[in-house]
């Protein structure tokens, strides 16, 4: 799924009504609080349409390796995204969409309460 990834650190997830999610992975970081939280899990489809729907959460790999995950909207230009945290700490930045290598929609997430 991640190039140059170690296929032997993936497991097997399934998690019933999210069967088409192609990878799972966890959150880190404070951007998208209160919607993610750090630690919590999130199940992700990979988007192959050519176009893109505004206003949900995406993973977004670039070219450059830089993984984020945030909500997408339309940016400046019709080449462009804008990328939009949850907390509004953090300001909105533009992507040029030739940048991105892979989009993943964030279908779920699962918050971890126990040890």
């Amino acid at each position: 799924m991640f190039e140059g990834a170690n296929k032997s650190l993936y497991k097997e997830l399934i998690v019933p009504g999210f069967e088409d999610c192609d990878i799972a992975l966890n959150v880190w970081g404070d951007c998208m609080v209160p919607a993610l939280n750090s630690g919590e899990i999130v199940l992700c489809k990979e988007w192959k349409e050519s176009f893109i729907e505004y206003g949900y959460i995406y993973l977004i790999i670039t070219r450059e390796n830089h993984r984020m995950i945030k909500y997408i909207q339309p940016g400046s230009e019709a080449d462009m995204i804008s990328c939009e945290s949850r907390n509004s700490f953090y300001k909105p930045f533009e992507v040029n969409k030739t940048d991105i290598l892979k989009l993943f929609v964030i279908k779920g997430h699962i918050e971890r309460s126990a040890m």
